[in-house]
């Protein structure tokens, strides 16, 4: 068995969004800016509760649901340190050899 963790986000198609404005006068958090002229959404204050999405006219709110395979994503970022730790030591072998 493998340790997951599930993430919703919520996502804006801004080619379907209209700038109405309905998504801020619904969402009970405030988590949406209209001040490019289409709806964005600050992941940090959405509460996963959806009304955006029920009271969108045009459909362009979405919502995913993102699986993160937590072991697998330890044994990447441990790849990543050691590929790190290894060009660290290239770059000040070079530098000595350089100066």
């Amino acid at each position: 068995m493998w340790e997951r963790q599930e993430i919703v986000m919520f996502y804006v198609r801004e080619e379907l969004c209209i700038g109405c404005g309905l998504c801020i006068r619904m969402c009970p958090e405030g988590a949406f800016d209209l001040s490019s002229g289409k709806a964005q959404i600050d992941d940090s204050k959405c509460t996963d509760c959806g009304l955006c999405i029920d009271f969108c006219p045009r459909n362009a709110i979405i919502t995913g649901v993102f699986v993160l395979d937590i072991d697998r994503l330890r044994k990447d970022m441990g790849n990543i340190k050691r590929k790190v730790d290894l060009l660290s030591k290239r770059v000040n072998h070079m530098t000595f050899f350089l100066s």
